[in-house]
């Protein structure tokens, strides 16, 4: 009777938070503005639906890409899932919306909390906790509350702060991080030398050889 009670409860807190996040914000070219600010995300990444706000918090729906499906018993929480709850978060930004913004990114978590694993679909509301500025960059932490399709929560990010950064900084960081992935692999080239046989060589003797 009592998880029946949490439950109910909890669908509740859905509904409110539906009723309260009345304004969608349209996500037609959403992945298009991030790449545009040096934030990629593959197909599998791009995992944010729909999504909502109102004062001060945001709710998003969310969908793992059908072919990442398999993978989800592998994670308490899957990547491309998490990556879609904290895309959420673009609702709470001042400058949602515009041409003109500059990438956020996330810099600090002060704790995760976990009570089960989701399905393909979730429901992510943020909620905005403090926010202000220091040389001349922005700042927020919010708490994110992530419910399964259900209604059920499952998992809290709690103390996510966010950090405005320079799109210059984002690119450079990106070229560093494609200088680097070139060092990843190794091709093995094999260079002819002459054969080098003195008096007395080792070569002229019969015997068994190893080759390396």
């Amino acid at each position: 009777m009592e998880e029946e009670s949490e439950a109910g409860a909890e669908t509740e807190l859905l509904s409110e938070w539906q009723q309260r996040c009345a304004e969608e914000v349209p996500l037609a070219d959403f992945y298009q503005r991030m790449s545009e600010q040096g934030l990629e995300y593959g197909s599998s990444f791009q995992s944010l639906r729909r999504l909502w706000r109102g004062a001060g918090e945001c709710l998003g729906q969310i969908e793992l890409n059908p072919e990442l499906e398999r993978e989800l018993s592998q994670y308490e929480l899957h990547p491309a899932l998490l990556d879609g709850c904290l895309h959420v978060l673009a609702g709470l930004l001042p400058e949602a919306g515009k041409e003109t913004s500059t990438p956020y990114l996330p810099v600090r978590l002060a704790g995760l909390k976990i009570w089960g694993r989701p399905t393909r679909q979730l429901w992510s509301h943020a909620r905005l906790q403090e926010a202000g500025g220091s040389q001349g960059q922005a700042w927020l932490s919010a708490q994110l509350d992530l419910l399964d399709s259900q209604g059920r929560l499952i998992a809290q990010l709690l103390g996510l702060r966010l950090q405005q950064v320079d799109r210059a900084v984002v690119a450079e960081g990106r070229k560093e991080e494609k200088q680097k992935s070139n060092d990843w692999l190794y091709e093995v080239a094999w260079r002819q030398r002459s054969l080098v046989k003195g008096k007395g060589s080792a070569l002229d003797e019969p015997g068994n050889w190893l080759f390396l």
